[in-house]
């Protein structure tokens, strides 16, 4: 049996490990066609990169949070709260507002200025929607309750409220009339009633959108804290008195506009400078991974790059998974600098596929390593005379999957040849020369984007880089993008060579392969060989495109200007549709030539053709008592209904009255909030919630006693 050495690459990629394929066909021809022997350019000094040692960590893991940017949130974080408590001790604030005064802290503690400007105004503008929508549904239900009360009733019960506070006025330093009031005197059923059944409705309803919008959580939970003040104190009162959650909102709205004054004067972020922090920070840490790379290559089979790479990989989608959020508040960013929120939103495809790359890379690389320490293992304790002494230990037993069991030992029997961790080992040394100029420009082709986003995001107010300066820029960015595309198309050749160069023993003077079939175990490293080949490659060609795009944005946008909002109109859409806003010209499903629509539609018509359908049409009024009972039975309706439950068992105890008093003098309005907010949708949230609060209650006293 001969095999073609010449055709030996094509053969390989379509056989070997699950291989991307993000790079185009015309891409890779018209970039392998721009010369036999192309000529460096030498527009820098580059030097090789070795390896950097380990730097010896200045912190603790746990305290990798201590940097620059988060001590400046937790400086700003710390200055509102620190504001909003010293309304509790300047008297004539504490006169105006009331006892509630601390409210505003912990509506500080609710949104804090943790974010960009705008996030934190989205989020402020739906927690004063819920306090105003309360506050008006609140008012109406008064009038209405105050209404189901005849005129004359009522003055009655105020002249016997008259004649008990005058015997009672020397047993009380307070005004006898009011605490008859919130004992309870003017308590009256129907009243009561009335109030029940419209604020409930409206906590229910509330209830059903924070479930149905989780991005107006903040709506419904404040609506619920100012309906709880008219739910608990509107039946105790003789007349119509529709200010009464000023004690409340007085505070939150201070507290809201001290958070707001933080977040615009001190550090303060817009949406743009977070994603580009974001993503800078992102393409560094993919940088690294080339340094393992050659690592990698050079010191194989040795494994000890197996846990920088696994701390690499999770880094990196941690960051991809921080920045996506981020990116889809872009079209609602009023910001100032090089580039708009299209600009940076025209960046993300590119930098996701050098990601995906990136981490095809390293999870090839990482796979290996495990391969060598699952060998290792293998060496030092043969697990199939385990297998065969527990199966003589266990002979009445049936043991399932020993066959495969066994299929696999004896694939890792042949993989353990000498010969073949040599063929693998030679190849990648072979590689570690080879892919050297490739890598550097790749490493080069990093740091340039990251220098672009750097200096973009950085000089938007001081430090303006000069026309001259900016063009110098430019230049160097295009000079490492040109000589990107020249290793780019140099690399296979070269690769190749050396891949067959270390395999040359194995082939004749024409290139064919002088060996049995039984034998082709030998050619197992040139397979790793292209393998990685095929994946450095695509990492290079998403590199060239990602730079291509940052070449581009720095010749259109070479001066910078106020960006205003574009996506404003879209807030509809954020608010009540999935985990992220919309982001700016998001693609459709045509866009991407892998989605084929009129498959799609047969498949769908075929799945419809298959479903059950009733031969009988259910009349109108069945369907709209079946729709009622799963609407009313769906996630957002059970919710909904231990709120109301909830909201019923803690707050029924307030226009009772024989505990009316007790309630409101121990501020039972608190057990009502934490009941509330406490409730849950599934009862892990609820058990860790509940033991949460627990804890942080029992700290909060201890150390509020310690301080006082």
């Amino acid at each position: 049996m001969t095999i073609d050495a010449g055709h030996a690459h094509g053969a390989v990629q379509e056989i070997t490990m699950s291989t991307p394929r993000e790079t185009s066909d015309s891409t890779t021809e018209k970039e392998s066609n721009n010369g036999n022997s192309p000529t460096l350019q030498q527009t820098n000094t580059r030097t090789t990169t070795t390896p950097p040692s380990k730097k010896k960590r200045k912190l603790p893991p746990f305290l990798d949070h201590f940097n620059a940017r988060d001590l400046k949130i937790l400086f700003r974080c710390s200055v509102a709260f620190w504001v909003a408590s010293l309304l509790i001790v300047i008297e004539p604030t504490l006169r105006t507002f009331g006892n509630a005064t601390f409210f505003g802290c912990i509506v500080v503690m609710f949104l804090p200025p943790s974010g960009v400007v705008l996030i934190f105004i989205m989020g402020g503008f739906t927690m004063i929607l819920g306090m105003a929508l309360a506050w008006a549904w609140g008012v109406i239900a008064m009038k209405a309750a105050q209404a189901t009360r005849p005129q004359a009733e009522t003055q009655a019960r105020l002249q016997l409220l008259g004649q008990e506070a005058v015997r009672s006025a020397n047993s009380t330093a307070y005004p006898a009339a009011s605490v008859l009031v919130y004992d309870g005197f003017m308590l009256d059923t129907r009243v009561t009633v009335t109030f029940f059944c419209m604020l409930c409705l409206f906590v229910y309803f509330m209830a059903r959108l924070r479930i149905r919008a989780p991005k107006l959580a903040l709506t419904a939970i404040f609506a619920w804290i100012v309906t709880d003040v008219f739910l608990t104190i509107g039946p105790l009162l003789p007349s119509f008195q529709g200010t009464i959650p000023q004690v409340l909102i007085k505070p939150a709205a201070a507290a809201l506009a001290i958070s707001l004054a933080c977040s615009m004067f001190i550090f303060p972020e817009s949406t743009s400078h977070l994603t580009l922090f974001s993503m800078h920070k992102l393409v560094t840490a993919m940088s690294g991974s080339l340094d393992l790379t050659r690592g990698f290559l050079e010191n194989y089979p040795n494994t000890s790059h197996m846990e920088p790479m696994q701390a690499l990989r999770a880094g990196v989608l941690g960051g991809w998974a921080a920045l996506e959020p981020a990116m889809g508040f872009l079209s609602f960013d009023l910001s100032f600098g090089h580039w708009s929120a299209q600009d940076i939103t025209s960046l993300r495809e590119p930098i996701r596929r050098v990601m995906v790359a990136s981490m095809s890379l390293l999870a090839f690389e990482i796979l290996q390593g495990r391969s060598q320490e699952r060998m290792k293992q293998l060496s030092s304790n043969d697990i199939r005379s385990q297998e065969l002494a527990q199966a003589e230990e266990k002979e009445k037993k049936h043991m399932y999957g020993r066959h495969q069991v066994m299929q696999s030992l004896n694939l890792l029997d042949s993989l353990r040849e000498p010969e073949v961790g040599q063929s693998v080992s030679d190849s990648y040394h072979a590689l570690s020369q080879a892919s050297n100029p490739l890598l550097e420009a790749c490493k080069d082709a990093f740091q340039a984007i990251g220098h672009s986003i750097q200096e973009n995001n950085s000089r938007r107010w001081f430090g303006r880089l000069s026309a001259e300066d900016f063009a110098r820029m430019r230049q160097s960015h295009v000079d490492v993008l040109e000589h990107l595309r020249e290793e780019r198309a140099r690399f296979p050749n070269v690769a190749n060579e050396a891949l067959f160069a270390s395999h040359q023993h194995l082939f004749d003077s024409n290139g064919k392969f002088h060996g049995h079939a039984s034998q082709r175990h030998k050619l197992v490293g040139m397979f790793f060989g292209f393998n990685f080949e095929d994946r450095l490659l695509i990492l290079a060609s998403a590199l060239i495109r990602a730079l291509e795009q940052i070449t581009l944005l720095e010749k259109e946008r070479p001066t910078v200007r106020l960006w205003f909002p574009t996506g404003l109109r879209k807030f509809g859409a954020w608010a009540f549709g999935g985990s992220r806003a919309p982001a700016v010209a998001a693609p459709d499903l045509g866009d991407f030539p892998q989605a084929d629509k009129e498959t799609i539609d047969e498949v769908q018509q075929s799945f419809s053709s298959r479903v059950h359908k009733p031969v009988r049409k259910r009349n109108k009024i069945s369907a709209m008592i079946l729709g009622f009972g799963h609407w009313l039975s769906n996630e957002e309706g059970i919710f909904a209904m231990r709120i109301l439950i909830a909201t019923l068992a803690a707050g029924i105890p307030a226009v009772c009255r024989s505990s009316s008093g007790f309630y409101y003098r121990e501020k039972g309005l608190w057990a009502l909030i934490m009941a509330q907010t406490g409730t849950a949708s599934f009862s892990a949230e609820f058990n860790f919630a509940f033991v949460t609060r627990i804890a942080g209650t029992v700290a909060g006293g201890v150390l509020g006693m310690l301080g006082w």
